[in-house]
């Protein structure tokens, strides 16, 4: 899993092609919890890391991120 950072400077982590921003800790702050990048769409993809685990939430209903944004995410920033 890739890792950026945001123009906010919030932590991205790059999952399958999909782009997720660090939203709040979870579990007694044992679990990071990332919203989809796609608020625009009203996305409500979601993913929970906690040491040597990554759980998609929630999927994406109607939208497709390229693989493309997430290299270049990870090459210039």
């Amino acid at each position: 899993m890739d890792s950026v950072k945001s123009n906010r400077n919030s932590d991205v982590k790059c999952h399958k092609g999909f782009q997720y921003v660090f939203d709040k800790f979870i579990n007694n702050n044992t679990t990071k919890s990332y919203r989809c990048r796609r608020r625009d769409m009203n996305c409500k993809g979601r993913i929970h890391i906690t040491p040597g685990e990554i759980r998609v939430v929630n999927g994406h209903g109607g939208h497709d991120e390229s693989p493309t944004s997430v290299e270049v995410g990870t090459v210039f920033f």
